[in-house]
Protein backbone atom coordinates (compact mmCIF):
# COMPACT_ATOMS: atom_id res chain seq x y z
CA UNK A 1 0.00 0.00 0.00
CA UNK A 2 1.28 3.45 -0.90
CA UNK A 3 1.12 6.34 1.56
CA UNK A 4 -0.68 8.41 -1.08
CA UNK A 5 -3.53 5.87 -1.00
CA UNK A 6 -3.70 6.05 2.81
CA UNK A 7 -3.95 9.84 2.68
CA UNK A 8 -6.56 9.67 -0.11
CA UNK A 9 -8.69 7.37 2.06
CA UNK A 10 -8.28 9.68 5.08
CA UNK A 11 -9.37 12.60 2.90
CA UNK A 12 -12.47 10.56 2.01
CA UNK A 13 -13.16 9.99 5.72
CA UNK A 14 -12.78 13.72 6.34
CA UNK A 15 -15.22 14.52 3.52
CA UNK A 16 -17.74 12.05 4.96
CA UNK A 17 -17.34 13.53 8.48
CA UNK A 18 -17.75 17.04 7.11
CA UNK A 19 -20.95 16.07 5.28
CA UNK A 20 -22.45 13.89 8.05
CA UNK A 21 -21.66 16.01 11.10
CA UNK A 22 -20.86 19.56 9.93
CA UNK A 23 -23.12 20.19 6.88
CA UNK A 24 -19.96 20.67 4.77
CA UNK A 25 -19.13 23.84 6.74
CA UNK A 26 -15.43 23.03 7.21
CA UNK A 27 -12.70 23.80 4.71
CA UNK A 28 -10.76 20.63 3.95
CA UNK A 29 -7.40 20.64 5.78
CA UNK A 30 -4.15 19.22 4.47
CA UNK A 31 -4.22 15.68 5.82
CA UNK A 32 -0.84 14.23 6.69
CA UNK A 33 0.55 11.01 8.12
CA UNK A 34 3.70 11.62 10.14
CA UNK A 35 5.62 9.84 12.85
CA UNK A 36 5.05 11.12 16.35
CA UNK A 37 4.97 10.26 20.00
CA UNK A 38 3.10 7.01 20.59
CA UNK A 39 1.02 8.72 23.29
CA UNK A 40 -0.51 11.00 20.61
CA UNK A 41 -2.86 9.50 18.02
CA UNK A 42 -3.20 12.59 15.87
CA UNK A 43 -3.30 16.36 15.90
CA UNK A 44 -4.89 19.38 14.31
CA UNK A 45 -2.74 22.46 13.85
CA UNK A 46 -3.69 25.38 16.07
CA UNK A 47 -3.68 27.73 13.09
CA UNK A 48 -3.64 27.66 9.31
CA UNK A 49 -0.20 26.34 8.36
CA UNK A 50 -0.48 25.44 4.68
CA UNK A 51 -0.96 27.62 1.63
CA UNK A 52 -2.88 25.55 -0.92
CA UNK A 53 -3.50 27.40 -4.16
CA UNK A 54 -3.49 30.75 -2.37
CA UNK A 55 -5.85 29.60 0.40
CA UNK A 56 -4.45 29.07 3.89
CA UNK A 57 -5.63 25.82 5.49
CA UNK A 58 -5.16 23.83 8.68
CA UNK A 59 -3.35 20.51 8.99
CA UNK A 60 -4.85 17.33 10.44
CA UNK A 61 -2.31 14.57 11.08
CA UNK A 62 -2.76 10.92 11.93
CA UNK A 63 0.33 9.49 13.63
CA UNK A 64 1.85 6.81 11.39
CA UNK A 65 2.69 4.41 14.22
CA UNK A 66 -1.00 4.23 15.12
CA UNK A 67 -2.43 3.43 11.68
CA UNK A 68 -2.46 -0.25 12.57
CA UNK A 69 -5.39 0.33 14.92
CA UNK A 70 -8.94 -0.66 14.02
CA UNK A 71 -11.06 1.29 11.56
CA UNK A 72 -13.28 2.50 14.42
CA UNK A 73 -10.28 3.80 16.38
CA UNK A 74 -8.85 5.64 13.37
CA UNK A 75 -12.22 7.23 12.63
CA UNK A 76 -12.58 8.21 16.31
CA UNK A 77 -9.24 10.02 16.02
CA UNK A 78 -10.41 11.76 12.84
CA UNK A 79 -13.65 12.82 14.56
CA UNK A 80 -11.63 14.10 17.56
CA UNK A 81 -9.30 16.15 15.35
CA UNK A 82 -12.25 17.46 13.32
CA UNK A 83 -13.68 18.95 16.52
CA UNK A 84 -10.47 20.96 16.89
CA UNK A 85 -10.61 21.88 13.19
CA UNK A 86 -14.23 23.02 13.38
CA UNK A 87 -13.57 25.12 16.48
CA UNK A 88 -10.36 26.54 15.02
CA UNK A 89 -12.02 27.56 11.77
CA UNK A 90 -14.69 29.40 13.80
CA UNK A 91 -12.10 31.12 16.04
CA UNK A 92 -13.16 29.14 19.15
CA UNK A 93 -10.38 28.12 21.54
CA UNK A 94 -10.88 24.53 22.72
CA UNK A 95 -7.41 23.43 23.79
CA UNK A 96 -4.56 25.20 25.57
CA UNK A 97 -0.80 24.89 25.02
CA UNK A 98 -0.63 22.08 27.60
CA UNK A 99 -3.24 20.11 25.59
CA UNK A 100 -5.94 20.79 28.19
CA UNK A 101 -9.23 20.23 26.33
CA UNK A 102 -11.86 22.66 27.65
CA UNK A 103 -15.67 22.78 27.65
CA UNK A 104 -15.72 24.22 24.12
CA UNK A 105 -14.14 20.98 22.91
CA UNK A 106 -16.50 18.85 25.00
CA UNK A 107 -19.67 20.53 23.71
CA UNK A 108 -18.80 20.14 20.02
CA UNK A 109 -17.44 16.59 20.46
CA UNK A 110 -20.57 15.34 22.21
CA UNK A 111 -22.80 16.62 19.42
CA UNK A 112 -20.57 15.22 16.65
CA UNK A 113 -20.25 11.47 17.17
CA UNK A 114 -18.19 11.27 20.37
CA UNK A 115 -18.54 10.69 24.09
CA UNK A 116 -16.13 12.65 26.27
CA UNK A 117 -14.56 12.02 29.66
CA UNK A 118 -11.93 13.79 31.71
CA UNK A 119 -8.27 12.88 31.73
CA UNK A 120 -5.88 13.96 34.46
CA UNK A 121 -4.20 17.23 33.42
CA UNK A 122 -5.76 17.03 29.92
CA UNK A 123 -9.35 18.10 30.58
CA UNK A 124 -11.97 16.54 28.30
CA UNK A 125 -9.39 14.88 26.04
CA UNK A 126 -10.59 11.27 26.32
CA UNK A 127 -13.04 10.55 23.50
CA UNK A 128 -14.81 7.43 22.27
CA UNK A 129 -17.38 6.85 19.54
CA UNK A 130 -20.98 7.25 20.69
CA UNK A 131 -23.77 5.27 18.98
CA UNK A 132 -24.05 7.80 16.15
CA UNK A 133 -20.26 7.73 15.72
CA UNK A 134 -20.23 3.91 15.66
CA UNK A 135 -22.91 3.80 12.94
CA UNK A 136 -20.94 6.34 10.93
CA UNK A 137 -17.69 4.38 11.35
CA UNK A 138 -19.37 1.15 10.23
CA UNK A 139 -20.29 2.79 6.89
CA UNK A 140 -16.71 3.86 6.15
CA UNK A 141 -14.19 1.80 4.21
CA UNK A 142 -10.47 1.80 4.98
CA UNK A 143 -8.10 -0.64 3.34
CA UNK A 144 -5.40 -0.19 6.00
CA UNK A 145 -7.13 -0.77 9.34
CA UNK A 146 -5.51 -2.93 12.04
CA UNK A 147 -7.21 -6.10 10.89
CA UNK A 148 -5.30 -5.95 7.61
CA UNK A 149 -1.89 -4.38 8.22
CA UNK A 150 0.42 -3.81 11.17
CA UNK A 151 1.50 -0.32 12.23
CA UNK A 152 5.17 -1.21 11.64
CA UNK A 153 4.48 -2.02 7.98
CA UNK A 154 2.45 1.11 7.28
CA UNK A 155 4.90 3.48 8.95
CA UNK A 156 7.85 2.22 6.90
CA UNK A 157 6.34 2.39 3.43
CA UNK A 158 7.89 5.74 2.73
CA UNK A 159 10.56 7.47 4.75
CA UNK A 160 9.44 10.98 5.74
CA UNK A 161 11.12 13.78 3.82
CA UNK A 162 12.04 17.04 5.50
CA UNK A 163 11.21 20.17 3.53
CA UNK A 164 12.57 23.64 4.29
CA UNK A 165 11.01 26.94 3.34
CA UNK A 166 13.34 28.79 0.98
CA UNK A 167 12.32 32.07 2.62
CA UNK A 168 11.99 31.76 6.41
CA UNK A 169 13.60 28.36 7.00
CA UNK A 170 10.51 26.73 8.60
CA UNK A 171 10.66 22.94 8.31
CA UNK A 172 7.93 20.36 7.69
CA UNK A 173 8.01 16.58 7.22
CA UNK A 174 5.99 14.65 4.68
CA UNK A 175 6.04 11.21 3.06
CA UNK A 176 6.49 12.39 -0.49
CA UNK A 177 9.22 13.90 -2.70
CA UNK A 178 6.60 15.52 -4.92
CA UNK A 179 5.15 17.95 -2.39
CA UNK A 180 4.38 21.37 -3.86
CA UNK A 181 3.68 23.76 -0.99
CA UNK A 182 4.02 27.49 -0.44
CA UNK A 183 4.76 28.77 3.10
CA UNK A 184 1.78 30.55 4.61
CA UNK A 185 4.10 32.86 6.57
CA UNK A 186 6.42 34.20 3.85
CA UNK A 187 4.92 32.97 0.54
CA UNK A 188 8.09 31.08 -0.49
CA UNK A 189 8.28 27.49 -1.73
CA UNK A 190 9.23 24.52 0.48
CA UNK A 191 12.12 22.49 -0.96
CA UNK A 192 13.06 18.91 0.03
CA UNK A 193 16.25 18.35 2.00
CA UNK A 194 17.72 15.30 0.27
CA UNK A 195 20.18 13.11 2.18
Amino acid sequence: MEMSKVIKELEGVFDAINKEFYNNEMKRPVITVQSGRRSVLGWCSSRERWNADGTKVYEVNIVAENLGRSKEEIIETMLHECVHLYNGQRGVSDCGPTQYHNKNFKEVAESHGLTVSRMKNRGFACTKLNEVGKKFANKQKLSFDGSRISSEKISTYEKPVTYICSGCGRKIRFHNYKLNVICGDCNKKFEPILN
